[in-house]
């Protein structure tokens, strides 16, 4: 018969292992960027960075030091304490994975208290190979829906329209999607901004999609420039046996791969 104490130190050990990690428990990989050059960095546990010109800045125009560590399914880029950097443009994030790419989802995280990474948030699908039914929906609505007057591929959409989920949470993007004019009107700043910059064009209101058609939509925008301009080479990603899971981040911190769908709507 087992004792309970021994039952006691096995559940702790399990749970120890169960822990999400702390930043202090992994390994630092520090690396030095150049910044007039298009960099893809080889982490140690075989994570991939590509980083392009000017991507970043800092207060030495021409370098910038990073401080990266990774575990499985986890990447955590940092700036050096010593000289704060700006991200200016997405950089792409390939973590290697034994395991399916569909279906998942990359949360951004900040150590709680006690140093554990336990405050996920921000949950957005991971681009999937080969398309997901979410994509080739969205792809879809926005030919029927946006393509008249938004042409991906056209210089002022690729910077303003891909990055659009980065920039503003899920609620925003159906506020504004839905009805612009009408958020315009509740004081919204960025909604503002953009009626002005564009010579007060409203875009047409849609309020016949749904929540899920708008946020296939923005999965498409995602999905569509990432495939139009592949931060990895074929030919780099073949160098490598692993698949990989591949997002953009547009901010230094932690960030989660995992199966469970957000927890909010």
């Amino acid at each position: 018969m087992i004792r309970p104490r021994y039952l006691l130190v096995a559940l702790l050990f399990i749970l120890s292992r169960c822990a999400p990690p702390r930043p202090e428990d992994l390994p630092p990989f520090p690396v030095e960027i150049d910044n007039a050059r298009d960099t893809i960095l080889h982490t140690p546990n075989g994570a991939l960075i590509h980083i392009s010109p000017h991507s970043l800045t800092t207060s030495d125009a021409s370098r910038a030091r990073l401080i990266i560590r990774q575990n499985e399914d986890f990447i955590d880029i940092e700036t050096a304490k010593d000289q704060p950097v700006t991200f200016n443009e997405t950089i792409y994030v390939a973590l290697p994975t034994t395991t399916s790419t569909q279906n998942k989802w990359l949360y951004k995280g900040t150590p709680d208290p006690d140093g554990h990474l336990r405050f996920w948030k921000d949950p957005h699908p991971l681009f999937s190979h080969p398309p997901s039914k979410e994509f080739l929906h969205g792809k879809e609505l926005f030919s029927t829906n946006c393509s008249v007057c938004h042409l991906l591929g056209m210089r002022f959409e690729m910077n303003l329209l891909p990055t659009a989920t980065q920039r503003h949470d899920r609620q925003w993007l159906r506020a504004f999607t839905r009805n612009s004019e009408k958020l315009r009107a509740s004081g919204d700043q960025y909604t503002n901004a953009l009626y002005n910059q564009f010579n007060k064009v409203v875009m047409p209101a849609f309020p016949h999609l749904s929540d899920a058609d708008i946020d296939d939509i923005y999965r498409y925008i995602d999905e569509d420039a990432f495939r139009r301009h592949p931060p990895f080479s074929d030919s780099v990603l073949q160098n490598h046996p692993n698949d990989y899971y591949q997002f953009p981040i547009n901010a230094p911190g932690w960030y989660h791969v995992d199966t469970r769908p957000p927890s909010h709507p």
